[in-house]
């Protein structure tokens, strides 16, 4: 991927990390993705808001290779 890629994930990924309301945030894009007709790009959203998992993302520019990792914590009680 481009560092432009990398960039344009990482802001997102704040944006849903500074959210308070994740729920109202999903709501919101979805509504603005439909008026532009677009399609996808709800992914990270959609990974925070049902999973509550803590997410985090890595670029190398030698290799131009972009991470994306979830966290998430699940208790023994459940399983």
């Amino acid at each position: 991927v481009s560092k432009s890629q990398h960039e344009h994930v990482k802001k997102q990924l704040a944006a849903i990390k500074k959210s308070k309301d994740i729920k109202k945030l999903l709501g919101d894009t979805i509504k603005e993705r439909r008026k532009k007709k677009l399609k996808g790009g709800l992914g990270l959203i959609r990974l925070a808001s049902e999973t509550k998992a803590k997410t985090s993302v890595r670029y190398n520019s030698k290799s131009s290779r972009m991470s994306i990792t979830a966290k998430l914590s699940i208790r023994e009680e459940d399983l």
